[in-house]
């Protein structure tokens, strides 16, 4: 997609179908049935759903997203198609993706991954490098380092969870 519209889409930070989004009570559920009002686990409120179509998504530990999300690394965010260990696609059809937005920009997969959701901060308008800055502020990867902490340890020390769609 080019001109302006592509841009702006390209710019989309989003989930494939079927990615198991953590919930405040601790089950899962798949991002495409999440709902506005919804809680999410350390992300709170769910702000804003929608859908978009995407060319570029990359796979990292068995999620896919689009190349531009930010993934918090165990030491600071990147951008999924600068992750190690990711894996980038590079689609013939567009797929459909389903950008969040939550009260506190966080959200995690059952793959024990933190990701930033699609606003990442709550400062409109700046720039990609200055949004990338301001995840990695040190608040901000003290609440990613203390998530990952505890889906570790929830992991370890309790029963699988429940997926509700």
């Amino acid at each position: 997609m080019g001109g302006p519209i592509g841009a702006a889409v390209g710019s989309v930070f989003c989930f494939l179908q079927n990615t198991p989004i953590l919930m405040a009570d601790g089950t899962f559920c798949m991002v495409q049935d999440l709902e506005l009002g919804d809680h999410v686990a350390y992300g709170g409120l769910v702000m804003a759903h929608g859908m978009s179509l995407c060319l570029e998504v990359v796979e990292y530990k068995g999620r896919f997203t689009s190349e531009n999300h930010a993934i918090f690394n165990g030491e600071r965010f990147v951008r999924a198609i600068n992750i190690e260990g990711g894996v980038p696609h590079s689609l013939d059809k567009p797929v459909v993706v389903y950008p969040v937005v939550t009260q506190h920009h966080t959200l995690v997969s059952n793959n024990g991954v933190v990701y930033a959701d699609m606003m990442e901060v709550d400062e409109p308008g700046i720039s990609d490098a200055d949004k990338l800055k301001l995840l990695n502020d040190e608040k901000n990867l003290e609440f990613a380092r203390y998530i990952e902490k505890e889906i570790l340890w929830t992991s370890v020390n309790s029963v699988p969870r429940t997926i509700h769609h």
